[in-house]
């Protein structure tokens, strides 16, 4: 699965920071949070260096780990579910963020 067409992707398909605000709008709705999920744990994952320090700043100031823990709770499917515990894991891996240990 692609990230969802309407996220700006980069050259190799990881969706760009500036996509985040509308990200953590599909992941809001029902209807779009499979797409939510997976375009949010492709960010995660395919970001790196200062970028992802600043990704991680903001997913702690702004209360994403509360959605995606949130979320986790509710009824969507176990691939959605999969690509939620994956952002998670990778949010609080030291290897993708180097202030990790303020997540965890």
């Amino acid at each position: 699965m692609q990230p969802a067409s309407d996220v700006p992707c980069d050259a190799r398909g990881v969706p760009q920071l500036r996509a985040l605000p509308t990200i953590l709008g599909k992941l809001e709705e029902p209807a779009t949070r499979a797409a939510g999920a997976h375009c949010i744990a492709a960010l995660i994952d395919g970001t790196s260096g200062e970028a992802a320090l600043l990704l991680g700043e903001y997913m702690r100031d702004a209360g994403v780990l509360e959605l995606l823990v949130r979320l986790l709770g509710g009824e969507q499917d176990e691939r959605t579910n999969c690509w939620l515990l994956t952002a998670l894991g990778n949010a609080a891996s030291d290897v993708v963020d180097g202030n990790a240990s303020t997540t965890r």
